[in-house]
């Protein structure tokens, strides 16, 4: 697939998210890292561009949603993860403006690291780690190195799994009801072995059953507490078993 790189005026043209990644995607096969580092080709400014349109939408529950490095790696292969790593590493330390930084070396290696150890998490959790470091205020002191990026992410990842916590928290309560236990008991009775001509009557019926069952687990919504009403509810429970 090629993608053409639209820009008029120092703007991309169109760009929806799934579309800069596609283009960002495209054109990092034919960049090098030395390149990346540099800035100063017309294809790593429209690169550079995509990424700074990307990482606005930017957000923990986007990053927890994203698709997992080694999901990235089996679509995209290895080299092309690095480089796709690498160049976000490289776009940050570019924008530091400072004078000591992480040669192409090094930048490679800490994107190998970073996708040999986040295989569960994701690029856009670089990306947004990398983005709040700077809208938060971190002091670089002319200098950018790998402790610099550890530490970055393990921030990054602390305050992420805080966020995680709260949502699991504030999530509202499911109450199992008797069409959930029917569906599952429904759909986990094994199949028969005949095959949809030699069904008898009983199997043809429990097939069309498990077929609606499908059907109604795929739009089925269980109804949901909130954490006061599920305390209640489980008070009155508790006074009538006694």
């Amino acid at each position: 697939m090629q993608i053409q790189l639209i820009i008029t005026d120092n703007k991309l043209v169109n760009p929806t998210l799934p579309n800069l990644r596609k283009q960002l995607v495209v054109s990092l096969k034919n960049v090098e890292i030395s390149q990346m580092v540099k800035q100063n080709t017309k294809e790593v400014v429209a690169m550079k561009m995509m990424l700074q349109t990307m990482e606005r939408s930017l957000s923990f529950e986007e990053c927890h949603h994203s698709k997992k490095i080694y999901e990235v790696r089996q679509n995209l292969g290895y080299d092309l993860t690095i480089k796709l790593v690498a160049f976000v590493i490289a776009t940050f330390q570019n924008s530091l403006k400072i004078s000591n930084g992480l040669t192409a070396e090094e930048i490679m290696m800490a994107a190998d690291d970073f996708v040999g150890v986040y295989t569960h998490d994701s690029i856009n959790d670089l990306i947004f780690a990398l983005r709040s470091a700077k809208t938060e205020g971190k002091q670089f002191y002319n200098k950018f190195s790998q402790q610099d990026l550890y530490s970055i992410l393990k921030k990054h990842f602390e305050q992420k799994a805080s966020w995680l916590e709260i949502e699991e928290r504030t999530k509202p309560y499911k109450i199992p009801s008797t069409v959930d236990f029917e569906i599952q008991k429904i759909l986990s009775t094994p199949k028969g072995q005949d095959g949809e001509k030699g069904d008898t009557a009983e199997s043809f019926a429990m097939r069309m059953k498990r077929e609606k069952a499908t059907r109604m687990a795929s739009t089925y919504q269980p109804p949901t507490l909130s954490e006061n009403e599920y305390v209640e509810l489980s008070k009155i429970r508790v006074f009538a078993e006694d």
